[in-house]
């Protein structure tokens, strides 16, 4: 990876760091230390050695800085999908990147995201990619990586790894003096719009991009978050009538304790995996344009954003609903 030192600036200046990818080549079979693991060792088994590792030498960075431990996460989202698992590993990459930055002035040039269905590999590539870049930050601060070896779990599964992807991404957020906020929502439901408008121009009679609904001052981080579920609801049910994989989503829980803009950024970035993987169904061949940093944004912006998605959403089911006929 081609790495470059800089003068501080806003971290949202750079590309996308969600839109990373495979950063050394097609993933073999190697241990968090860079040892190799037999040739039978499965992608699956090596990305939970991986996470573990990275859980563990983030716990000893966490404790040297002395900032707090997570707190309990209102959002009960599951998904064992490896596109999704994919987008939480590019999460973890663009907060790795960032706390680089804010500690030793230096980041990891992006990569792009793969074209072709995203697998095991690519989350595996993505997990060492963050893992060698908190080594190194742990290297600059003179922290010795933990020398506790992971084992494999046969109980554990890819939701499970899911699961503790979020958590390093919401304790990465607590580490850092720059956290996500609104503007980072904002841009992540903005790359979402993209993808929509790519979805619905595989429609010809449909309108890509519906007039935005009304600004509404006030609104708080959960308000986006309700949206940002709605918006998952209408995927799945896309999902549904295509014949598709549906990520478990429940709602009932969803309530108004989600206040953290970066556990809205997490759901934002699942609406963005989701939309990426039907884009690829879809075999639809032009990626969305890329979004850079929007100014300074509010979460009643991201709340307006989020409703022209779900717009696009809505009609989008409307057209497969109805068998619609795609563009030829």
């Amino acid at each position: 990876m081609a790495r470059w030192r800089s003068s501080p600036s806003y971290p949202w200046l750079a590309p996308l760091f969600l839109l990373l990818s495979c950063l050394t080549g097609p993933a073999q079979g190697v241990q968090p230390g860079g040892q190799e693991v037999g040739n039978s060792a499965s992608d699956a088994e090596n990305i939970f050695i991986e996470v573990d590792a990275f859980g563990q030498d983030l716990e000893l960075l966490r404790q040297v800085m002395g900032r707090p431990g997570l707190g309990p996460l209102d959002i009960d989202i599951h998904s064992s999908a490896p596109h999704d698992i994919y987008f939480q590993a590019l999460a973890t990459l663009q907060r790795i990147n960032q706390l680089s930055f804010e500690i030793s002035r230096v980041r990891e040039a992006p990569p792009s995201l793969p074209l072709t269905d995203i697998g095991l590999a690519d989350v595996l590539t993505a997990v060492r990619g963050s893992h060698q870049i908190l080594k190194r930050v742990m290297a600059d601060l003179q922290i010795a990586p933990s020398m506790t070896l992971p084992v494999g779990d046969a109980a554990r599964t890819l939701g499970d790894v899911f699961m503790a992807i979020l958590a390093i991404n919401r304790q990465l957020d607590l580490l850092l003096e720059c956290h996500f906020d609104a503007s980072d929502i904002y841009r992540e439901i903005t790359l979402a719009v993209g993808y929509a408008s790519r979805l619905l121009a595989y429609y010809p009679e449909a309108t890509r991009l519906p007039e935005s609904p009304p600004f509404e001052p006030a609104k708080q981080p959960h308000d986006v978050y309700l949206r940002l579920i709605e918006c998952l609801d209408i995927i799945a049910r896309v999902f549904k009538a295509l014949g598709l994989e549906v990520s478990h989503i429940q709602t009932q829980q969803s309530g108004q304790d989600v206040s953290r803009p970066g556990d809205v950024f997490l759901v934002a970035c699942l609406v963005v995996s989701q939309l990426d993987f039907l884009h690829k169904q879809l075999g639809i061949a032009r990626m969305p344009p890329e979004v850079f940093y929007p100014g300074r944004k509010f979460p009643s912006h991201s709340y307006q954003r989020a409703g022209l998605l779900e717009a696009q959403l809505a009609h989008l089911e409307h057209l497969v609903a109805n068998k619609a006929t795609p563009v030829q």
